[in-house]
């Protein structure tokens, strides 16, 4: 199931960004028409998983639970220390993610001078490059234990980090 979403949205990843440069550069529409055609192309897609998805089935139902117990457990679930920990990390990484990518869609746009087509085909290939690197990356660590996987692919994503917060620094010279 996971992978598939991921794969997905993803994918999406790499058709949005090229979408605004198609609808903005190329038929000349402006960035006041990105959020209707990528409305047109959310609509798409879900009707291309309503005519094409099946259900595989072999599921089982899920006991009923009232609201008050739901609630409950959900309150439970909030205050585990290790579950709060992820989430305040994940949080902070795409905070700083977004950020860069924010920042670097204005660099490219208003200092280098790129079209919005261009800078959305620079921006989109790391989706691309996401979706072609799963399979031999989630091939690699198959046998891995979750944790193992999750903090490895932290740490190497605070070390990318890293790295780019020190690039522009006269020490790497």
């Amino acid at each position: 199931g996971y992978p598939i979403y991921y794969m997905l949205l993803n994918s999406r990843g790499f058709i949005g960004p090229n979408l605004r440069g198609l609808v903005v550069t190329t038929l000349g529409l402006g960035l006041a028409a990105v959020f209707p055609a990528a409305a047109i192309s959310i609509a798409v897609a879900l009707v291309l998983v309503l005519v094409l998805y099946k259900d595989p089935g072999g599921r089982t139902q899920a006991p009923k639970q009232d609201l008050g117990l739901l609630a409950k457990n959900f309150g439970r679930i909030l205050i585990t220390p290790r579950l709060m920990s992820l989430f305040i990390l994940v949080a902070g990484f795409w905070s700083v993610f977004f950020q860069f990518w924010g920042a670097m869609t204005t660099y490219m746009l208003n200092d280098l001078g790129l079209t919005q087509a261009r800078a959305g085909l620079i921006i989109s290939l790391d989706a691309a490059l996401i979706v072609v690197c799963q399979v031999g990356v989630g091939y690699l660590v198959r046998h891995w234990p979750t944790a193992r996987a999750v903090w490895i692919g932290a740490l190497l994503g605070a070390l990318g980090f890293g790295v780019m917060g020190i690039a522009m620094s006269q020490w790497l010279v």
